[in-house]
């Protein structure tokens, strides 16, 4: 006990502290170094902030002491026997011109429950030994400096840390510099470092998110939390804030384009509805599928996860808004910005489709055609907006209002192409598959919101089984009713389910194998990853070449021959 503080006193420059009184002095619980206080070796388990307990229940009337003669063994011999029948409890050195790094001795003090260094200038990193500080309850080390300065607690977030997570109020981590929070090393102390603080708040928490991204500022990197409150974003320079949005603005003229060029063609060549456009709309099918599963918390490896997430066109999430607005009411705004986005062109063309009438095929036609690209843009946009964080209640409450306004009009639109749709009904299948895949998602999300870590693996197996479930009740269906005109269309489909399915089995593999990608070495980690990218490279390009093959041997093509009667060709828009 006494050289873990003494050490402590020595790496951070304990002879010019603010207050070092007493310090290496005779012994901390007998002769009362500063902002040591301590309990009877008999109690040594904190009820609240001083009452010394042998178990935190009942009260004893027992307070900490910060020096007591209470704590002396009575014995002179010279040896062990004289050691304090006291035992460390609490360290509260705040603002106190502790200079240097924290030293792993700190391990060997195993009744210490409350830490506070903040307000000074740490550096170095935590002790990363699994056995340290068992009973810490509340820590705070935020520090001084600024996000462009050196210094600040370093490192990964310690796994004994996160496994004190439940217990832990507060938890300041701000002004620190532990390791990049966007890198797959750190997605699992992220995630639950998210779970703990948006239960405590911003009273509680600091530094991580939901509450913020200041714990991991290095010199010259900067970390915002992201607007949903997930995770954080990588502050961009100036330039690079200019590279985005030009590449932004060029992806979305290049959709509209896509769009507008789509929907003439389909309306000029009706007869391409059956054959090309129908083998288009199954990639765009699997690609909105694999974006839904990805959202799946399986442990797929974090690049994989982030390249499926980028065919759900999260537009929003390319522009670095949290870095250039830091104020909490605009960021607020700007959370539904991306529903907008969605919402409007799909409103603008449903209004055009009920009022003219000159026009009113192609403006149906025009909005079913969105409401196919938008659909998983919008289920995600909406969710993201349901369950983001925000300390205001008021403005939590609006935007959980307006998320469930949005599914309510995904419900009106699917009513309504339920009618417009004709014999194309086979879509509203699609929509349904993917619409029960998001609820999957949701509920997932939801599950592990509010259930502790250890029952994450049990509930993650559970959902993946729902997922594969979803998808096999649907590839039976398309194999039943063979809703397209050319075979290869329903192979295509087959193999796309099949991809799902098994990319649905590789992840939770990998997510086992790899402890959520927080193992980082391994040839059968490598082989899943390589697998897992190839599995689903394979399954874009098979699509792709399927169609182009379309394209140019259009004529060679065979399509099905059956009665419409019997229930089987369907044509797909």
């Amino acid at each position: 006990m006494v050289r873990a503080l003494a050490l402590l006193y020595e790496s951070t420059g304990g002879n010019a502290w603010r207050n070092n009184d007493k310090w290496l002095s005779g012994e901390p619980c007998v002769d009362g170094w500063f902002g040591v206080h301590c309990c009877p070796q008999a109690l040594p388990v904190l009820r609240g902030d001083d009452e010394c307990t042998a178990d935190g229940g009942g009260a004893t009337g027992v307070l900490t002491t910060q020096g007591s003669a209470a704590c002396h063994s009575g014995s002179v011999t010279g040896t062990a026997l004289d050691l304090a029948t006291c035992v460390v409890v609490k360290v509260l050195l705040p603002s106190n011109s502790l200079i240097g790094p924290l030293d792993g001795a700190l391990c060997e003090l195993p009744f210490l429950q409350h830490l506070d260094l903040s307000g000074n200038a740490l550096t170095g990193s935590l002790p990363s030994a699994a056995d340290c500080l068992p009973r810490l309850t509340y820590l705070d080390l935020t520090q001084t400096r600024s996000w462009d300065d050196e210094g600040g607690v370093a490192g990964p977030v310690p796994e004994w840390l996160l496994d004190r997570l439940d217990f832990m109020a507060p938890l300041r981590l701000a002004n620190n510099a532990f390791d990049d929070p966007t890198t797959a090393e750190s997605a699992v102390a992220i995630s639950r470092l998210w779970q703990r603080c948006q239960t405590l708040g911003a009273e509680q928490c600091s530094g991580v998110p939901p509450i913020g991204c200041s714990a991991f500022n290095r010199q010259g990197q900067r970390y915002e939390v992201e607007l949903d409150g997930f995770g954080c974003v990588r502050c961009p320079t100036s330039l690079e804030i200019f590279g985005i949005a030009g590449a932004v603005a060029g992806i979305v003229l290049l959709l509209v384009l896509l769009v507008a060029a789509y929907t003439r063609l389909v309306r000029k060549y009706p007869e391409y509805a059956k054959t090309h456009v129908a083998s288009i709309m199954i990639l765009v099918g699997h690609l909105q599928t694999l974006t839904i599963i990805g959202r799946l918390q399986l442990g797929w490896p974090l690049v994989i996860q982030e390249i499926l997430a980028s065919f759900n066109l999260p537009l929003m999430g390319y522009i670095p808004l949290p870095c250039i607005l830091t104020d909490p009411v605009l960021k607020s705004v700007l959370s539904y910005v991306e529903t907008a986005i969605v919402l409007l062109p799909l409103v603008g063309a449903w209004l055009v489709a009920r009022c003219a009438r000159a026009r009113k095929a192609w403006a149906e036609y025009l909005l079913s055609v969105l409401f196919t690209l938008l659909f998983t843009v919008g289920l995600r946009a909406s969710v993201t907006l349901f369950m983001r964080y925000d300390e205001d209640q008021t403005r939590l409450i609006i935007a959980r209002l307006v998320a469930g306004d949005l599914w309510l009009f995904w419900l009106f639109l699917l009513f309504r192409f339920r009618r417009l749709l004709g014999e194309a009904r086979w879509q509203l299948v699609v929509w349904a598959r993917q619409g029960l895949l998001f609820l999957v998602s949701f509920f997932m999300d939801c599950v592990l919101w509010f259930s502790p870590y250890e029952a994450h693996r049990t509930a993650r197996y559970v959902f993946a089984a729902l997922a594969i479930a979803v998808l096999g009740g649907f590839w039976h269906l398309q194999a039943w009713r063979q809703p397209y005109a050319m075979r290869q269309q329903h192979w295509l489909e087959a193999f796309l389910y099949a991809v799902d399915i098994l990319a649905i089995l590789l992840a939770c593999v990998y997510g086992a194998l790899t402890h959520d990608g927080a193992v980082q070495d391994g040839s059968v980690q490598l082989a899943l990853e390589l697998g897992l990218g190839a599995l689903l490279g394979a399954s874009v390009l098979g699509a792709a070449l399927v169609i182009i093959g379309g394209l140019v041997f259009s004529p060679l093509t065979a399509p099905l021959i059956e009665d419409a009667s019997s229930g089987g060709v369907r044509s797909y828009v």
